[in-house]
């Protein structure tokens, strides 16, 4: 038996005309399957059709599994969809992985450069302090979440 080797496509959602909330798995689904068939016709669709899936949706973030032999089919035709469910959308490519995890790394660090980048343009200690207090309880919810969460397992 072959493993199918997987690559998963971190994308980035700049929605024009609508909010991020209204996204989901089986929109986006749809609309790279019907890009992929109306750019790289029949071959292509079936190509990329049973190893393409939407595995999260969050936000402004989406990832997107493809097998690695199909890869280029999609990834081709990610800048040329414009409209998601008839809202303006521009997708933005942020890294190809080979898995979950890579991905996760990378989101990580590029949340973390745009932290850095919000604070650097902050004018007055004030505003610093607001940012500075507003990311804390944001992490705060977040390890209380992920402690809850993983009680069980982990108790840290």
């Amino acid at each position: 038996m072959v493993k199918s080797k997987s690559r998963y496509v971190l994308l980035e959602i700049h929605c024009i005309t609508c909010s991020t909330a209204s996204l989901t798995p089986t929109k986006l689904f749809t609309t790279v399957a019907e890009t992929v068939a109306e750019f790289h016709g029949d071959y292509g669709f079936a190509a990329c059709r049973s190893g393409l899936a939407v595995k999260v949706v969050d936000g402004d973030i989406a990832l997107i599994r493809v097998d690695a032999t199909s890869e280029k089919f999609v990834t081709s035709v990610l800048p040329f969809i414009t409209k998601l469910d008839g809202a303006e959308v521009v997708l933005r490519s942020l890294v190809i992985g080979r898995s979950i995890r890579s991905c996760e790394k990378f989101l990580i660090k590029y949340r973390r450069n745009e932290l850095y980048g919000l604070l650097r343009t902050v004018e007055s200690g004030g505003e610093f302090g607001v940012v500075l207090l507003t990311v804390g309880s944001i992490l705060t919810s977040l390890l209380q979440w992920r402690r809850g969460l993983f009680a069980e397992h982990w108790p840290w």
